[in-house]
This record gives C-alpha cells, structure tokens and sequence, in this order.
C-alpha cells in the first residue's frame, strides 16, 4: 500500500510532537522545583561588595577565564538584585533558547527540508539530546552552570547556522557573528574548542568548494582564537587548577595518566550511548526522513573517507578527555 504524502507528513509533525512531550514536559514541570546552589550565593556576595565591572575582574584574575558566563549571571541573575524568586523562569528561558538556536540549525543546514521532515529531525535531535544529557541540572536550572554550558552550546548552533545561509549574510547578520565569536569563548573551555575547531573546518570546507579565501571566515576566526586565548590564558585559571589539584587523588601533569583516564571515560560513554540509548533508533529514523525528501550526497564516501571521519570522532572527543585529568588529576 502506498501512503500519500498527506498522511506521511501527519505522521512525522504526530510523532514529532510526541517526541518533544516526552522531551519538553517532565523538565517544565521540574522547572518550578528550581533551587539555587553554592556559586549562586556566591555571585550575589561579590556583587554585594563591589559594582559590576570589579566583579568581572575579581572573577578573571581569581578564579575563572569565563567572562561571558560570569558577566551574564551578574547582569541577569535574581540574586544579583537581592532576590531568587523567578528561577523556574530562568530554566525554562534555557530550555527555550535550547529549542530555538537548534531548530535555526536545522533549518539552515537543510534548507530544502519540508516542515514536517524538518520537525521530525529536530525532534529526534531533541529527544537525542536530552537522553544523554549529563546533568540536567547542570544545563537547565544551576544559572551559573547553564550559561557556561547550555546557553554557549546554544550560541554555537546559532553562530554555524548563521554561517550556513552564506548567500544571505547582510550587515546584521555579520556584525552578530563578529559579536558571536567574541562572547562564545567566554562561555566555557568546552565550547571554545567546539567553535574553534567547527570554525577551522568550515573555513577549510568553503575554501575546498569555492577554491578561494573567505576573508570574513578568517577574520572570525582570528577573533575566535585571540579571545579563546584571553580566556584560556586568565589567571584565575590557574587558581582554580591549584584548588582542585589539593583535592586530587590523581597525578596532575602525567600524560600517560590522563591518556589512560581518557580512554577509560570515553569507552565508558560510548558504549553507554550505543547501549543505553535510542542512538542507534534515533539515527536510522533520522536517515528515512533525509531519503524521504530526496535530498542525496553528491559523492559517495569511501571506505578511507568513512574511517577518516571515525578516527576524527573519536579523536576529538578523547582529546577533550585528555585535558582536565593532565591540568587537574
């Protein structure tokens, strides 16, 4: 039996809408159960002591090279004005920032998607994503922690996204990216290396497939580079290093020690994300809504290609791995 496009594109916005209930409703409803934590605390005493702009030094030079998270939490957070009613709101806001910088994504990376292949993506992705969060709290309802992580993961999506619509990028649009790549290194060591690197590779892509030098991608890139190291090279850095070393039961500075914890950890999640997880159900429902509307790739990758694309992957993500057990033990 053949099943009309009609009834086809009911089925995805249905199934769509259900994946994101399942995703969206018990985090709302955790939403109001919000409570502030230590560094909440701590942000309201330092802004009791001294103005805005102080405070973004002490944080600097004492304790961490976020500006962007830093300056954000003082700026926005209810403590800041002598209170913590609202932060149910501010969990939802995340969540809602979440939602929208990814559907831009989507929609910018396939453009030629029909709306209801392009829910169903987005849903699949949502409802990925929310399956193998690490700490729910951590993104969502710890202010200090969802603008360090969630709001610069969210930032990145809009950041590549807007790349994406290359022959639409007027003015705005390009002054917003200048400002994107100044504010996202300031989020958190992991997002820096996710734009950074994202940004190498799609300079280097644009480069292979018009054969020429995109000065604006290089000027963005510059830009994310000198901040990363503003904020990778803060003082603070180091203070906070030397805090965590005193507790540690490990061996800061071996690199043997880190590899091995490295490969340790990243087995670990790997294995958790094929076993543990809709990965695998998430992935084959995502191919069947790209095949469903026709788009195809213009080469078809090779057994080189496909094993250089792994050993990226895994690389990268060991990589990331690597780095806080060799600083910190």
């Amino acid at each position: 039996m053949i099943i009309s496009n009609r009834i086809l594109n009911t089925l995805y916005i249905g199934f769509a809408c259900g994946f994101l209930l399942v995703c969206v409703t018990p985090y709302l409803f955790l939403a109001q159960y919000t409570e502030a934590f230590t560094d909440d605390y701590t942000i309201g005493l330092v802004l009791k002591r001294v103005h805005f702009f102080e405070a973004q030094f002490q944080w600097y030079t004492n304790w961490t090279g976020r500006y962007t998270a830093h300056a954000l939490a003082s700026l926005l957070h209810p403590i800041a004005y002598g209170s913590l009613g609202g932060l149910w709101f501010f969990a939802i806001l995340m969540q809602s920032v979440f939602y929208s910088s990814l559907y831009f994504f989507i929609k910018s990376l396939l453009p030629e998607l029909p709306k209801a292949h392009r829910l169903f993506v987005f849903a699949i992705i949502t409802l990925q994503y929310f399956w193998l969060i690490p700490s729910s709290s951590e993104a969502f309802n710890w202010i200090p922690a969802s603008f360090s992580y969630q709001l610069g993961a969210s930032l990145n999506l809009i950041f590549f996204g807007l790349l994406l619509t290359k022959k639409q990028r007027t003015k705005t649009s390009r002054l917003f990216l200048v400002l994107l790549a100044l504010f996202i290194p300031g989020t958190s060591e992991i997002n820096l290396f996710i734009f950074c690197s994202g940004l190498f590779i799609t300079t280097v892509f644009y480069y292979w497939q018009d054969k020429k030098i995109d000065r604006f991608l290089i000027l963005l890139f510059g830009i994310g580079v000198f901040f990363s190291l503003f904020s990778l090279l803060s003082p603070g850095n180091s203070n906070r290093t030397s805090v965590i070393k005193e507790m540690s039961v490990g061996k800061p500075g071996d690199i043997l020690f880190a590899i091995k914890v490295a490969i340790i950890i990243s087995k670990q999640q790997i294995m958790m994300w094929v076993l543990h997880s809709p990965f695998l159900v998430n992935n084959v429902l995502f191919l069947c809504a790209l095949f469903s509307t026709g788009i195809r790739p213009s080469k078809k990758p090779n057994l080189f290609l496909i094993l250089l694309f792994f050993i990226g992957f895994i690389g990268t993500y060991l990589f990331l791995h690597v780095l806080f057990p060799f600083k910190t033990g």
